[in-house]
């Protein structure tokens, strides 16, 4: 690609971020980009374009899947094959990804190994949700960052938002971004096949407890009269198509109703957090790193809180957890969702008909809980993991009780009231 003028790319600056009305060359300005079928867009478009012209990229994606890559092998095979002929003009590439919630595919990460230009690294320290591709061009970089993760469903059909902007190789923005890539990059595992089958091990061994999940819900469904599941335990989860990973179906649930619907081939359903589930059990995990152990978890009524707190359960993994709520109504459904997710947990109620005080994983209510004489049939560490449904009660007498009685390594408190 020619160089960059740093006068047209001021021109467009003042084009994008002062006034619309200013005259610059469009394919400078900063531009949003967005999957839209009716109007042929695609991200992955610009991606390819960005890829195809440049003298080396860097990628920083959470989520890598077989379809996401094959969408770009091409363009991958081609600046292979140049880097090959001409290896002082080698394309270089470096791919970071993480092991993360394991949702990025090991046989998407091998095929990456075959790519003898590319050098692809894993963020195995916890929390990783970046989506970045940076591209250094003749005199300047092109950078695309935003939401979108390396999956055919996140670059083709999703409601994604990435911006792309240019900037001089030495514009203050390619130094932070460098800056920051280069730091996790040398903070991360080199991938290669002896890490890739310890990952791969811990993969399939998710793959097969979700399988299991999948049984336990089409128990429950029979029960149900094949009727499905009720609202509560479909809140924020999607069913993956034929063909769908993990990573894809994370992807998918951006576009989907926060429904779970079943599939006739076992193999196909799994239950996994989605785009806005991940996000809070990144922050969540961030939060526990800077030694925080409460959270206040806020959202609207139906999207998905309670399988939020599971998920996060799963990858905290307490001995002891306690569930506590005002409604037994409430109990009863979130015991229910808890063992669709984690079906080998040991679970009880506390309530006005049960005291079932030896189970792992507690569902109580806080009005048996608060009087005296039961709340002293625990130890104040008692609990590992406490989460407080309705936490906006809080402010009453027996939720105020339990909550100062309690010394959980960490407590999470859920709401639809921001008040």
């Amino acid at each position: 690609m020619r160089n960059l003028d740093s006068e047209q790319l001021l021109q467009s600056l003042q084009t994008g971020f002062i006034s619309k009305t200013h005259h610059s060359i469009n394919e400078l300005t900063p531009t949003l980009l967005v999957n839209n079928y009716h109007k042929e867009k695609k991200i992955l478009s610009s991606l390819e374009e960005e890829l195809s012209s440049c003298e080396a990229f860097d990628f920083s994606v959470a989520f890598i899947n077989n379809d996401g890559l094959a969408a770009i092998k091409q363009t991958l095979d081609e600046l292979s094959q140049y880097s090959q002929k001409y290896p002082e003009k080698a394309v270089k590439g470096r791919i970071l990804t993480t092991n993360y919630l394991n949702f990025t595919q090991p046989s998407a990460l091998r095929e990456l190994l075959q790519f003898p230009n590319i050098e692809v690294r894993a963020y195995t320290k916890g929390g990783f949700h970046p989506k970045g591709y940076i591209f250094r061009q003749s005199n300047y970089y092109s950078m695309i960052i935003g939401s979108a993760n390396l999956t055919a469903s996140a670059l083709t059909m999703n409601q994604e938002w990435s911006v792309k902007f240019l900037s001089c190789t030495d514009g203050q923005i390619v130094y932070t971004v460098r800056e920051e890539f280069e730091q996790v990059w040398s903070d991360s595992d080199r991938v290669d096949e002896n890490w890739l089958s310890q990952y791969e091990s811990k993969y399939d061994k998710k793959r097969l407890a979700l399988k299991l999940v999948n049984k336990q819900i089409k128990e429950l469904k029979k029960q149900k009269g094949g009727e499905g599941l009720p609202l509560a335990h479909t809140s924020l989860l999607a069913t993956p198509s034929s063909g769908d990973t993990p990573a894809m179906f994370a992807e998918q649930t951006r576009l989907q109703r926060p429904d779970i619907f079943f599939n006739d081939e076992e193999e196909q359903t799994e239950i996994v957090p989605n785009s806005m589930q991940e996000e809070a059990m990144v922050a969540l995990h961030n939060l526990r790193e800077h030694k925080q152990n409460r959270a206040l978890l806020i959202a609207a009524t139906g999207t998905g809180k309670t399988f939020l707190s599971i998920f996060d359960v799963k990858q905290v993994k307490p001995k002891k957890v306690l569930y506590v709520a005002h409604r037994d109504m409430i109990l009863d459904k979130s015991e229910k969702s808890f063992k669709n997710v984690l079906p080998d947990i040991k679970t009880g109620f506390l309530n006005g008909s049960q005291k079932d005080l030896s189970a792992d994983y507690l569902f109580a209510s806080v009005f048996t809980l608060a009087k005296e004489d039961t709340l002293k049939l625990f130890k104040k560490d008692e609990f590992d993991y406490i989460i407080v449904d309705e936490v906006h009660h809080a402010g009453s007498e027996s939720y105020k009780k339990v909550i100062d009685y309690f010394t959980p390594k960490f407590l999470l408190g859920l709401t639809a009231t921001p008040e």
